[in-house]
């Protein structure tokens, strides 16, 4: 990924950190497979 993308700075990844840390975030990911999008979808 790093290739691809490089690195997050120290403002990125805190943001990133505090998002993932969210209650609404976990409990969407949580139920991240009742839902199924095909590749194809726009």
């Amino acid at each position: 990924l790093d290739e691809m993308c490089g690195r997050f700075n120290d403002v990125q990844l805190q943001a990133l950190k505090s998002l993932w840390n969210d209650d609404g975030i976990q409990a969407v990911y949580s139920r991240r497979g009742e839902y199924n999008l095909n590749d194809s979808t726009k």
